[in-house]
């Protein structure tokens, strides 16, 4: 038969008490990360689908922009409904050779409409 002293109760319950508050912190934590995610998931869904271009000439090509999704890549996904299947990166696209070979030239066509101030939808 076990033995528990006074002591060694104690050191029981800080135990079950902290590692409660524990992990009820975790899901805390877990739960604001997830909002985070969610949020950002939908700030870029949106950004996808604004028919507006918002980053920079040149972005498509630049070493880090060229992996990441852009309004135009997203539209011409939605004008051609072939190819452009990324939704946050390029990367899938461009390693399976489904990224439209025109999307480069006309993200630059379109960001230099942006600005020079003839903007015009993506």
């Amino acid at each position: 038969m076990i033995k528990i002293d006074g002591q060694g109760l104690c050191y029981f319950a800080f135990c079950m008490i902290k590692g409660k508050n524990l992990i009820h912190q975790a899901a805390q934590k877990k739960l604001y990360c997830a909002f985070i995610f969610f949020f950002a998931m939908i700030a870029y869904n949106v950004y996808g689908h604004l028919g507006y271009e918002l980053y920079p000439k040149g972005f498509a090509k630049h070493r880090i922009g060229k992996w990441i999704n852009t309004s135009v890549s997203h539209n011409q996904h939605h004008q051609f409904f072939k190819g452009n299947y990324g939704l946050y990166f390029t990367i899938w696209d461009r390693l399976m050779g489904t990224l439209r070979k025109d999307y480069e030239q006309r993200f630059d066509e379109i960001a230099s409409r942006k600005h020079s101030g003839t903007s015009s939808p993506a």
